[in-house]
């Protein structure tokens, strides 16, 4: 009863999770601008964030890179590559791209698109929380290491279609980093 109990707990708050993702402020395909106070300055004006706020070729070169991270997990090198495309300083923003599949791999059924978007969401979240973890820590993890990250404020900016394969572009606002 108590395993049960947890489980629909769990479901509860990742819905939570899924649906506070984003701000009830902002409209989807931008983040609005803010004023950001950091430790030790005084209020810094950060610009809005749009898709268009990265040209098309580093949207796609932030893609690349992550699906070539994907096949070989170990290689710093493409880690330190992504960390200085996908972070945007003047935004304060992580920008990733998240993908799913669209069609079932074995049945070819279509896979629900609210289904899809989800999963496309939960994997550019992960990628930010890599990216994140990366600036600090550009030695660790290997990607698909990663056990613990902050949940970041973000925006879907874009989204499309790719032959059998939802691509989601996402910028996500930078958080201090885990204790």
């Amino acid at each position: 009863m108590r395993g049960q109990y947890c489980w629909i707990v769990s479901g509860i708050l990742g819905m939570v999770f899924l649906l506070g993702c984003q701000s009830e402020n902002s409209s989807p395909g931008k983040m609005e601008s803010q004023v950001v106070q950091e430790q030790g300055m005084a209020d810094v004006q950060v610009p809005e964030v749009t898709f268009d706020s990265i040209s098309r070729e580093r949207w796609e070169a932030i893609r690349q890179l992550q699906m070539r991270i994907r096949q070989q997990p170990r290689e710093t090198g493409l880690r330190a590559e992504l960390v200085q495309l996908a972070y945007g300083p003047s935004w304060k923003a992580i920008f990733v791209t998240g993908t799913a599949l669209l069609k079932h791999p074995e049945s070819g059924r279509a896979i629900p698109v609210y289904q899809a978007e989800q999963a496309a969401f939960a994997d550019a979240q992960r990628w930010a929380a890599y990216i994140q973890q990366w600036r600090e820590h550009p030695l660790s993890p290997n990607f698909g290491e990663l056990n613990r990250w902050q949940t970041l404020p973000s925006s879907v900016l874009y989204k499309e279609n790719r032959g059998d394969t939802l691509v989601l572009y996402l910028a996500f606002q930078e958080l201090a980093p885990l204790p």
